[in-house]
């Protein structure tokens, strides 16, 4: 292999690495808003269960009789709860739109990775298919050289 095949080389597996090291990045940032995601999916799901409690509370407190004061509180508590169950679903909302541009970027990082390593895979092959050709006409001419020396002696 030439110095400037090597070089090549280098210079490829050096690019090759960088794509590695952004596709992981990629791929972690990825996987920590999946699991942000998870957590507030869970925990708008605790709101829900809450506020369902709450609310057969409400209702058995309202059965049984209670002054209108504290009703108006109970009603008052669940609107808002209401309100932080609606600010926790556009949150979730919001980091199911993030995990769609992390995946987005993950995929292009994964893509140019997968490119590049091609490209390096390309250029090993094709140095190997040098060398081993290099090595063949090596052999070749020492098979040739034997030959023509072996036909001299027995003239």
């Amino acid at each position: 292999m030439s110095q400037r095949e090597r070089e090549r080389q280098q210079r490829l597996t050096t690019l090759n690495g960088l794509e590695s090291r952004r596709e992981q990045a990629a791929a972690k940032a990825l996987a920590q808003c999946r699991g942000q995601y998870l957590e507030q999916q869970r925990r708008l799901a605790e709101l829900k269960e809450y506020r369902q409690e709450y609310r057969g509370n409400c209702q058995r407190s309202a059965e049984q009789g209670v002054a209108i004061s504290r009703l108006n509180g109970y009603r008052q508590f669940l609107r808002q709860l209401d309100d932080v169950i609606s600010q926790q679903q556009d949150f979730v909302h919001r980091l199911k739109n993030d995990i769609d541009q992390y995946e987005k970027s993950w995929r292009q990082a994964k893509g140019r990775q997968q490119g590049m390593q091609r490209i390096v895979d390309d250029c090993q092959q094709r140095h190997r298919y040098q060398e081993a050709k290099r090595e063949q006409r090596v052999l070749d001419d020492h098979a040739a050289r034997l030959r023509g020396s072996s036909k001299g002696g027995l003239s």
